[in-house]
């Protein structure tokens, strides 16, 4: 009867010891994402001149590096792996999202996925207007 008690506390503590690791990383890496540096992206953007007029354009091989970097620095030790993509967009003339191709994109949506020992998974995103980045920084 105490052998068996023995093994259930064992269990007992290693569960729970799973289960605040699992969720310590979980919040980690979470915040990682979801608090992601606007400088980030504000040292993606770059101004374009256009005869005379002047407009700000994401450079996106620029800023897939430092998210990537980013992420890699912040998340080591975390997570064996993780997928990240990115979705540029626009807001057409009806005030609804499409995909935007064009090589000078103004946003963006950052897709973050990985998963904690098979046993859950995380999918989170993030996106970046550029209008909405000059507005905060006037504001500031």
């Amino acid at each position: 009867m105490n052998m068996w008690l023995i093994i259930v506390a064992e269990f007992v503590v290693m569960a729970t010891l799973s289960t605040s690791c699992l969720t310590v990383n979980t919040t980690k890496t979470k915040r990682c994402f979801t608090e992601l540096p606007v400088s980030l992206i504000e040292n993606s953007i770059y101004v374009i001149d256009e005869e005379g007029r002047f407009y700000s354009s994401l450079d996106k091989k620029r800023l897939e590096t430092n998210v990537k970097d980013y992420l890699s620095k912040n998340l080591k030790g975390l997570i064996t792996s993780y997928e990240i993509s990115f979705t540029y967009y626009a807001v057409d003339l009806d005030n609804k999202y499409v995909i935007d191709f064009s090589d000078d994109p103004m946003n963006v949506e950052i897709n973050f996925k990985c998963n904690f020992y098979n046993v859950l998974d995380l999918n989170f995103y993030r996106c970046f207007e550029l209008r909405n980045l000059y507005d905060e920084r006037e504001t500031n």
